[in-house]
C-alpha cells in the first residue's frame, strides 16, 4: 500500500512538473488577435521545398552566414509559408525563410543578394496572433494553439484564406508573431516565391 502512494505521489509530482515546465513555454497562454498594418521589413530569403520541419537549419543559416560573413545583426528570423501541411504533401511544401534585418543597405549589397534573396515588404493590412518566444518549445505549442484560433478569427471575419503566413521569431522580445496580411499581397508574395534563390 504505501509502495501504490510513492508511485502516485511520485507520478503527480512528475505531472505537475511537466505541466510547470510546459507553462513557461506557454501551454495556457491564449494568443493575441489583432487588425492593423504589419511592415515594413527588409528581408534576405532564400526558398525552402519540402517539410516545414527544416526550414529551422536553413533559417539559423542565413542568420549566422548574415552576422559572420556580412557583419549583418538581426534579432527577428522568419518564415514565409505557402501551404497547409494538412492538405500538401510535406515534400511539396513551399517556404521563404530567412531574416529581418536593420535598413542600413548592407542587406542589400551585390555580395548578400548574390547568395540570397531580399525584398522590402511594404506595411500591409493584416491579422496578427501574438505568442510568447521562451525557446524552441514555445514554437510547437504555438503552432498547436494559434493556428486553429487564426482559422476561426478568419471565418468569423468572412476572409477567404489563411495562407500565406508568416511566422516572425523576435527573441530580443520574447514574442512570436503570425501574420497573414490582408491587402493586395498575393502578387507580391508569388513574385518572392518566383524570384528566391
Amino acid at each position: 500500500m504505501k509502495t501504490m502512494r510513492f508511485v502516485l505521489a511520485g507520478v503527480l509530482i512528475l505531472l505537475l512538473i511537466v505541466l510547470g515546465v510546459l507553462s513557461y513555454y506557454g501551454l495556457f497562454t491564449s494568443p493575441a488577435i489583432e487588425e492593423k498594418q504589419s511592415g515594413s521589413y527588409l528581408l534576405v530569403y532564400a526558398k525552402h521545398e519540402g517539410d516545414y520541419k527544416q526550414t529551422g537549419k536553413k533559417m539559423d543559416e542565413i542568420y549566422y552566414s548574415l552576422k559572420n560573413v556580412y557583419g549583418i545583426p538581426s534579432t527577428r528570423g522568419f518564415g514565409l509559408y505557402y501551404d497547409d501541411p494538412q492538405v500538401v504533401a510535406k515534400e511539396n511544401l513551399r517556404s521563404l525563410v530567412g531574416s529581418i534585418v536593420d535598413d542600413d543597405g548592407q542587406a542589400e549589397s551585390t555580395a548578400v543578394k548574390e547568395k540570397y534573396s531580399t525584398k522590402r515588404l511594404d506595411a500591409m493590412p493584416a491579422v496578427i496572433a501574438t505568442f510568447p518566444y521562451k525557446g524552441m518549445t514555445s514554437i510547437f505549442i504555438g503552432m498547436l494553439k494559434v493556428y486553429p484560433q487564426l482559422k476561426r478569427y478568419f471565418i468569423s471575419k468572412g476572409y477567404d484564406n489563411v495562407n500565406p503566413i508568416m511566422e516572425i521569431y523576435d527573441i530580443q522580445n520574447g514574442k512570436i508573431e503570425y501574420i497573414v496580411f490582408t491587402g493586395g499581397k498575393n502578387g507580391v508574395f508569388d513574385e518572392m516565391m518566383k524570384n528566391a534563390q
